[in-house]
């Protein structure tokens, strides 16, 4: 599973970043520098394998469907 390599802050940008939300407010709510946020983002993004935001977004629902057992989309 991707998440075990990740640390607890990763974890955290992860889910804000597939709920949508932009580095700015994912600065907001954690109480980090926006510079902060980019840099988290991009380690992530390599943790992950992925280039781009709705990439990283997609791996965290799948991986998330798979955790609960509610399978694949329709």
């Amino acid at each position: 599973m991707a998440q075990e390599g990740l640390s607890p802050r990763e974890r955290q940008i992860w889910a804000l970043l597939a709920q949508g939300k932009a580095n700015k407010e994912i600065a907001y709510r954690l109480g980090l520098s926006l510079g902060t946020v980019k840099t988290y983002t991009h380690r992530l993004y390599d943790k992950l394998g992925v280039s781009c935001r709705v990439e990283a977004a997609v791996q965290f629902v799948e991986q998330n469907r798979r955790r609960h057992g509610t399978g694949k989309a329709a």
